[in-house]
């Protein structure tokens, strides 16, 4: 099944088939992981600035697998990215993937 629906950063037609065709459910559930990530980005800005790169790995990885379940595949490669910058505590790489990922919310919002 083809969809005119187009997320920036998502795999849309894997979405689409994880809520059944269902685009307005899917636009549902994309919108609920803004309202999430709107929460959870600011936290994770303040732990980068402040070097608390364990928990920034726990933040960054419960909002992969928000993304993951929605076929975001940008966002998923960006929570990766970051982690494994946080993981070899990388600030500066660390804090720029983390513009990115409001970037990459900003666009999603955009065309919801």
């Amino acid at each position: 099944m083809k969809t005119n629906i187009e997320l920036p950063g998502f795999d849309t037609q894997d979405a689409l088939d994880k809520f059944g065709g269902d685009r307005v459910l899917l636009i549902k559930y994309v919108s609920l992981m803004i309202k999430d990530l709107d929460k959870r980005l600011p936290l994770l800005g303040s732990m980068l600035n402040n070097h608390d790169f364990e928990n920034a790995k726990i933040e960054l990885h419960t909002m992969r697998g928000t993304a993951s379940a929605l076929s975001a595949t940008h966002l998923i490669s960006l929570c990766l990215e970051c982690e494994k910058s946080c993981q070899q505590k990388l600030d500066q790489q660390s804090l720029h993937i983390y513009m990115e990922l409001k970037c990459a919310v900003d666009l999603i919002r955009q065309a919801i």
